[in-house]
């Protein structure tokens, strides 16, 4: 059977174990004489055995003054069958009476002659906030102090032991009965340690019932304080911290839950700040244990209960102002809480069982202790909401767990143990291999230092924001800075920018292929012109590649010449005609391309502001034309940083998405001819071909600006009347550009 098949089986068991645990199979009888729930029922005491004294008791929420007086409800004679009948254990809010106040409990118990011997011991168990006993209409003790006039003088929730004297007893019936006050409208039995029988019987019982919770909190704040300390020798595994603050959690719960914690300082509020300070912080704390213990990132769950828990905790602390308050959160606050230990626990069995299946030592055992425990506290849960009995096997089940979870401990550092001794093994194997794979790698390090730092090409490194790590010595060479110089300088801050209209685009095309080679993991190139050290371009083909160094990712690149095609060096005509959709990169590839066969007919200078003036005139057929981005909103943008916010807007714009950049390209032996055409509305070109660089510089005009650039690269420049499409006309030598068409305005060479 595989390990799925059988925690599935162990699940099932340990559910239909708990489902058939009873009242009988956990204390003594309760003596009933009824079992139905709309009679309160009668204990019968026979054989001088102490019984349970759960079930159905007679319930009245009032206390006039008539009643004080002489305390009416605690008579022997008193006639109570028109009261109501309420479940016990079980604060009387649960079962719908939102009472703030005085209320009466009565139930009967029938007694054999001998306890008029003996006398009668009865034992209470956590019981908000204080309540006064009578037996046969005399009183017997107090837990707390009630005023005669009904006021909450002192509020006690710890368990009570009280002795009736065998005088008062009857042979037969025998009236026993609670004056209870309340705190806000939570009021009544909390927890079901309800007994009566002979006195040293129950003694023992309220004996052995402080003494084992007592121990079970104390060993719990034990086990707490103990992983602290581990927690304190190897701080590194914080899943020992977690640890030790879910069982000194859970140690708080007990010994408030149990009012051990009451002997210690009998204040009502004590026990309550400690009981709702467990109960709120466990859940995220447990959550936090599973999340370090099986190295689980942080999650929406996580960080739900990071807020949730501070919030439910603020929610408590306000309700203290007021009793009202408090009931707020008994109705609304203590469901949440709660829900969220079993989510918390469902959580946990989820995880551990995916940790059991990856092959995690430590988690096949917990999950044994998890089912365990995680089906104790659901049934706790369950019970004190009302949906059945408390089972009352939480400490029990926990203490299963901590056993486990220690056991577990032990076998994965045994597993460790054994794995290191491997290790050590093969360690000692390996180090006469390390030894010489050491001088092999001193000398394949000296060969690589020296092909880094002698390559023709520039070598480099960038960080994760693109900041150069290292560079090799041919940076001097090709760029002529030095090496110390570009440590630390974000890439982009090598491009050359011939002016500011292209600054913002060129850093945002060379970022988006950083970006590509970073996130995508992915090599590319690109070619790029890098600035020297005496504000020169120089063409440079870059190849990025992305390393994981586990920790971060780096960046390795190489700056080479870009090679020539040896084609172009023959090429004297050709003709292409290209349909450009609305893409920056496309129009630096497509000026590059048809610009390249000018750098063997002209001179280097003179072919390179060409294709400079061209792209700029793609760029504006693609910005300015196709998208409708006029130079305001340019401008304004870049000032803002947010161009290429605009840019993608414009792009994903119904109006302009679909339209296209053509151009058509010719070179011949006396000329090479460009004609750009975008499907924009065009531009009254007049005021900028007609203008000088000078005052575009004053205006602040980029887009003019680019424009001008390029009648100063052209021979001749020829714009339609409707100025969405421009001619670019470079002759060689001493040709004649060809003639202008007649629907273009012509603009001569400046």
């Amino acid at each position: 059977m595989r390990w799925r098949s059988r925690y599935w089986l162990i699940l099932i068991l340990i559910g239909l174990q708990t489902c058939t645990i009873t009242d009988e199979d956990t204390a003594p009888s309760t003596g009933l004489e009824s079992d139905d729930a709309t009679v309160a029922d009668v204990y019968r005491l026979q054989n001088l055995e102490a019984i349970r004294i759960t079930g159905h008791w007679r319930f009245q929420p009032t206390d006039s003054p008539q009643i004080r007086s002489d305390f009416t409800f605690a008579r022997t004679d008193y006639d109570d069958s028109d009261w109501n009948i309420i479940r016990v254990p079980g604060s009387w809010h649960q079962y719908g009476y939102e009472h703030d106040g005085i209320a009466w409990y009565r139930t009967e118990l029938i007694l054999p002659e001998r306890f008029q011997k003996f006398g009668l011991g009865l034992m209470f168990p956590y019981v908000d906030a204080g309540y006064a006993v009578y037996v046969n209409g005399h009183h017997i003790g107090d837990q707390g102090k009630i005023s005669r006039d009904g006021r909450l003088v002192r509020g006690s929730s710890r368990a009570g032991y009280f002795e009736v004297p065998a005088h008062i007893l009857h042979a037969g019936r025998n009236t026993l009965a609670l004056r209870m006050h309340s705190y806000g409208i939570v009021g009544g039995f909390i927890t079901p340690d309800l007994y009566a029988g002979p006195p040293t019987q129950v003694r023992e019982i309220f004996l052995r019932h402080l003494i084992w919770h007592g121990a079970v909190g104390a060993m719990f704040l034990f086990f707490g304080l103990y992983h602290f300390m581990l927690f304190i020798a190897r701080t590194g595994e914080r899943h020992y911290l977690y640890f030790a603050l879910y069982s000194a959690g859970v140690g708080l719960y007990v010994l408030a839950m149990n009012t051990v914690a009451g002997w210690v300082y009998d204040n009502n509020l004590f026990l309550h700040g400690l009981l709702h300070f467990a109960l709120n912080s466990i859940s995220v704390i447990f959550v936090l244990f599973i999340h370090t213990f099986y190295r689980v990132k942080t999650n929406r769950l996580l960080r739900y209960f990071a807020v949730a828990t501070p919030v439910l905790m603020l929610f408590y602390v306000a309700s203290l102002v007021s009793e009202t308050g408090f009931s707020y959160y008994v109705k609304y606050g203590i469901p949440i809480v709660l829900l969220h230990i079993l989510i918390a626990f469902g959580y946990g069995l989820y995880r551990t069982l995916g940790a059991a299946r990856r092959r995690f030592y430590a988690a096949r055992l917990t999950v044994v202790g998890f089912l365990l425990f995680g089906a104790a506290i659901s049934f706790e849960i369950a019970g004190y909401l009302k949906f059945g009995d408390m089972a009352g096997y939480v400490e029990e089940s926990f203490l299963v767990f901590v056993v486990l979870f220690m056991i577990s401990m032990s076998v994965h550092f045994n597993h460790l143990h054994r794995s290191r001794e491997r290790s050590v093994r093969k360690l000692a194997e390996r180090m006469l291999r390390l030894s010489r794979a050491r001088n092999e790698a001193e000398r394949a390090e000296r060969k690589y230092l020296h092909l880094f730092e002698n390559s023709p090409d520039i070598i480099f490194s960038l960080d994760e924001e693109f900041k150069f790590l290292t560079v090799n010595r041919s940076v001097r060479d090709r760029l002529g800075f030095q090496v110390k110089q570009l440590i630390g300088l974000p890439f982009q801050d090598l491009i050359f920018v011939r002016d500011e209209s292209s600054r913002f685009i060129k850093r945002e095309v060379v970022k988006e292929k950083l970006l590509k080679a970073r996130n995508e993991k992915r090599s590319v190139q690109f070619k790029v012109d890098l600035r020297t050290r005496m504000e020169q371009p120089r063409e440079m083909l870059v190849r990025l590649s992305c390393v994981d160094l586990d920790d971060r990712f780096i960046l390795f690149g190489t700056a080479s010449s870009v090679p020539e095609d040896e084609l172009l060096r023959y090429t004297r005509t050709e003709s292409k005609h290209f349909v450009l959709d609305n893409n920056l990169n496309v129009a630096e590839l497509i000026s590059e391309r048809i610009t390249a066969p000018l750098f063997h007919l002209i001179s280097g200078p003179e072919a390179a502001g060409a294709r400079m003036g061209l792209r700029e005139i793609i760029v504006n057929a693609i910005e300015h034309g196709n998208l409708n981005i006029t130079a305001d909103e340019k401008s304004k943008s870049l000032a803002d940083s947010t161009y290429m916010r605009l840019f993608n807007e414009r792009l994903r714009d119904p109006r302009y998405r679909n339209r296209k950049v053509i151009v058509d390209y010719e070179l011949t032996t006396e000329y090479a001819r460009y004609v750009v055409t975008d499907e924009g509305g065009g531009f009254e070109h007049s005021q900028v071909t007609g203008a000088r660089i000078q005052d575009l510089n004053r205006e602040n005009l980029l887009h003019g600006r680019g424009i001008l650039i390029t009648l100063q690269q052209f021979d001749r420049v020829n714009y339609n009347a409707r100025g969405n499409q421009v001619e670019l006309i470079r002759t060689f030598a001493n040709a004649e550009p060809p003639d202008p068409n007649q629907d273009v305005v012509s603009a001569t060479r400046l």
